[in-house]
C-alpha cells in the first residue's frame, strides 16, 4: 500500500518517486481526482489556521460577554466618557496641588502672626512684672534675658517652663497649678545669681514701711512669717500670692539678721 506522505525524497521506495510531488518540506503521493473533488492535500497548516481562528473566536466572545447588552453606540460614548474622566483626573489633581501650596503658604503667614502675638504678649507681661519689683539700675535689662528664655505662651497665656517645656508648678503652699510669673520672677530674689539685681531689704524690728536710699523699712507687726501666724499665712497665700512672697522673702531676711 502507498503511503501518502513520506519527509524525505529519500524516504520513498525504489520505483515510486514517480507518484510523489514535493510539497514544503514533505512529499506528498499524487492522487488523480481533482474532477470529483478527490486529492491528497497537506492539512497540518489548515489545522493550525482553524485552531488559532478558534482561540480568537472564544476570546472575542469573553470579551462580548463582558460588555453584554450594550449596543456599539453605549461603547463609544463610554469611550467619551473616558477621555472626559481623565482630563477631570488631571484638572482634580491640579487643583489639589495648588490647594496644597495655597493651605502652605497660610500656614506660613499664620505661624508668623501667631509669633508675634507670642513675642508681645512676652514683653507685656515681663515689662509688667519686673515694673513692679525694685530694681538696681540696669536690673531690668539684665534680667529680661534670663526670664524670657524660661517662658511660653501655653494656650494664650505666658507661663514659665522647665527645660522640657512644660509649666512649672507652683511652689505656694496649698497651690498645684502652674507657676505664674510673678512667682517666677519673686523665686530669682533668693538665688544667689540673681538676688543682687533686687534693692536689699533691711528689717527693723518696729518703725513704718519707708524706702531710703533703696533701704526698706519693714514693721514686724502683721508678717505673718515672723509672727508664725500659720491661719494667717494661708490666708494670704491664697488671696494674694504676690504679697505672700513679699512678706516672706522679708521674713527670710529678718531671721538672718538674728543668726
Amino acid at each position: 500500500m502507498l503511503k501518502a506522505l513520506y519527509k524525505s525524497d529519500s524516504d520513498i521506495p525504489e520505483g515510486l518517486g514517480i507518484y510523489y510531488k514535493q510539497d514544503g518540506d514533505n512529499w506528498i503521493l499524487e492522487v488523480d481526482g481533482q474532477e470529483s473533488g478527490l486529492q491528497l492535500e497537506n492539512v497540518n497548516g489548515l489545522k493550525s489556521a482553524l485552531q488559532s481562528e478558534r482561540n480568537e473566536a472564544k476570546t472575542l466572545k469573553e470579551t462580548l460577554a463582558r460588555f453584554d447588552g450594550l449596543k456599539p453606540e453605549d461603547i463609544l460614548a463610554l469611550k467619551q466618557k473616558s477621555v472626559v474622566a481623565d482630563t477631570s483626573s488631571t484638572e482634580i489633581t491640579n487643583l489639589k496641588s495648588n490647594y496644597s501650596k495655597k493651605l502652605s503658604d497660610l500656614q506660613g503667614e499664620l505661624s508668623k502672626k501667631d509669633k508675634t502675638m507670642n513675642d508681645y504678649l512676652l514683653n507685656a507681661e515681663i515689662n509688667r512684672v519686673l515694673s513692679n519689683e525694685k530694681l538696681v539700675d540696669n536690673g531690668a535689662k539684665l534680667l529680661r534675658p534670663h526670664i524670657q528664655g524660661n517662658l511660653k505662651v501655653i494656650e494664650g497665656k505666658v507661663k514659665p517652663v522647665d527645660a522640657n517645656g512644660n509649666p512649672m508648678i507652683s511652689n505656694l503652699q496649698n497651690n498645684l497649678g502652674d507657676m505664674t510669673l510673678d512667682e517666677y520672677v519673686g523665686n530669682m530674689k533668693s538665688n544667689e545669681v540673681y538676688s543682687s539685681l533686687f534693692r536689699a531689704e533691711v528689717i527693723q524690728g518696729t518703725g513704718n514701711r519707708t524706702e531710703t536710699n533703696g533701704n526698706v523699712v519693714v514693721k514686724v507687726e502683721g508678717n505673718p512669717y515672723i509672727e508664725k501666724n500659720l491661719t494667717e499665712r494661708c490666708r494670704l497665700e491664697k488671696n494674694n500670692p504676690q504679697e505672700a512672697q513679699r512678706m516672706k522673702a522679708e521674713a527670710d531676711a529678718y531671721f538672718s539678721t538674728k543668726k
